[in-house]
């Protein structure tokens, strides 16, 4: 069998010499494991091939040399290949440009490399051309390959529950390449991938494009932060049917340099062509906090289209404009499906950066072609109110807090009940009070974003512990690296050990 060789490289930027990267291959064919201790750069496309499998330990940082357009670097697990990493909250996996290395990248330095991208043999309702019998396959968008490369790049099939692998505790960062409008590399891009996949703990940040965009299969994603992207936080396509929980949005705002803001928080297709081919697209999203642009008018939370339908639960939505553009279509789908009572919106907080929007007729998109007012969305168990979240963007002032107070609408009002594929929680929003899981791994908690109280230490007996305060105190709130648990102090005593009930 051939053997993979991984070749230890310098690299070379403008502001100097960077240690060495060892090499990943563009194409792996057999069994690849990337050990931590080891930094590794991607140069150009990086195929994992059909049969092969990519395993990435825990804490591995992967830097890509930076290029634009057809001549980004990529990392792309084929239909077939198989992706295995699984970081942890104290040695995420890092994907990052290789100027990194020398300097401090932020929210105004997006485009600098391409992103993940993972294909899968899950089912599309629809394709470019428009043209198919059965369920059809589709290239996925923002790539150029070299021509005996383009099968590489086909996803789709007849398996929703298509294994990929597992991505887990893994920040993408500064990515996103725009070959033409509606043509992109985006932080994250998951085509047919099926539910036999496990993502979960993921930030996308200072993506080009949409931090992450789906199209088609039934993948389910959880804990998931998209900070700062030009397009959208989370835009599917081609028939998606899966669930997604805990998913936090900050988006950015025309800053510096880098005029690049964001779109909406979701852009929902149900189709590309054939607009009613089935299975017809239906997300399921739970615990999602999405913080929109301020006082940017055009920003939108949603949008849903071209025969797309969603149901969203216990989630809150703030500093946005308007929060629901649903379109009309040309047929006449999309709004079929609303009458139809596809769309749910239930045991939501919605509050408007705009005073005057914040009423029920006002928080919808009006105009030629839309459907308009939907209190549906805005009435019942929704509730039009200030959830007390506070928002900032900037990095070293701890002053991001997502975690609601005790006394906030999204603790103190009922939530609602869930499909039983989701987790039924009492809070709305991605975070409950007491605990804030993308701290310790993302780069909005390196880089002093987000408030931070408590501290780590390395107890004698029970590994890293994380205290939400300064103390060990009777009530504390603490993480256990070793069991990966966080547990409630009952009870201390003067030796230095605890007793702890699990919460």
């Amino acid at each position: 069998m051939k053997k993979t060789i991984l070749t230890v490289i310098g690299a070379l930027a403008a502001c100097g010499t960077l240690a060495a990267q060892t090499a990943v291959p563009n194409k792996i064919s057999e069994d690849l494991t990337l050990h931590a201790g080891t930094d590794y750069l991607l140069n150009g496309y990086t195929y994992v091939l059909d049969g092969a499998t990519l395993t990435i330990e825990p804490g591995v940082h992967v830097y890509a040399n930076e290029d634009t357009g057809v001549n980004a670097s990529a990392l792309i697990i084929t239909r077939g290949g198989k992706i295995m990493a699984q970081g942890s909250p104290t040695a995420p996996i890092i994907f990052e440009p290789i100027s990194a290395k020398d300097v401090d990248l932020g929210p105004d330095d997006t485009g600098m490399w391409g992103g993940v991208i993972v294909l899968g043999k899950g089912k599309l309702n629809s394709n470019a051309l428009g043209v198919w019998t059965g369920y059809p396959t589709q290239d996925i968008e923002g790539m150029v390959p070299a021509t005996e490369d383009l099968p590489l790049i086909n996803f789709g099939g007849e398996d929703n529950a298509d294994n990929s692998g597992v991505l887990s505790y893994i920040s993408i960062r500064n990515g996103g390449i725009s070959l033409s409008e509606g043509n992109e590399i985006n932080g994250l891009t998951l085509g047919g991938v099926g539910s036999g996949t496990t993502i979960n703990h993921i930030e996308v940040f200072a993506n080009k494009d949409d931090a992450v965009e789906i199209f088609g299969g039934a993948v389910n994603l959880d804990h998931i932060v998209a900070a700062f992207s030009y397009d959208d936080s989370l835009d599917l396509d081609e028939g998606y049917l899966g669930h997604v929980q805990y998913y936090f949005v900050i988006q950015r705002k025309g800053a510096g340099t880098n005029t690049d803001k964001g779109d909406k928080g979701g852009e929902w297709d149900g189709n590309d062509l054939p607009n009613t081919a089935t299975p017809l697209m239906l997300v399921k999203l739970a615990n999602a906090t999405f913080v929109g642009m301020g006082t940017e008018s055009s920003n939108t939370a949603f949008n849903i289209r071209h025969n797309g339908a969603g149901q969203v639960y216990n989630s809150i939505f703030v500093e946005y404009d308007k929060m629901i553009q649903l379109d009309e279509d040309s047929d006449g789908a999309c709004l079929a499906r609303y009458n139809n009572g596809d769309d749910i919106f239930s045991g939501n907080i919605w509050f408007s950066s705009t005073p005057a929007n914040n009423d029920a007729t006002a928080l919808a998109v009006s105009g030629s072609g839309l459907v308009s007012p939907m209190n549906t969305f805005f009435s019942g168990t929704n509730q039009i109110a200030n959830p007390g979240l506070a928002i900032s963007r900037v990095a070293g002032a701890y002053a991001l807090d997502v975690t609601p107070a005790d006394d906030s609408v999204a603790v103190t009002s009922e939530a609602a009940t869930v499909p039983t594929e989701l987790e039924q929680t009492s809070f709305k929003g991605a975070f409950d009070p007491y605990y804030n899981w993308a701290i310790g791994w993302t780069k909005l908690y390196s880089d002093g974003y987000f408030v931070v109280e408590g501290s780590w230490f390395d107890h004698p007996k029970w590994g890293w512990i994380y205290l939400n305060s300064g103390t060990l105190d009777d009530g504390s709130y603490v993480y256990f690296k070793n069991t990966d648990q966080w547990m409630w102090v009952a009870a201390s005593d003067s030796t230095g050990f605890w007793s702890y009930v699990f919460d």
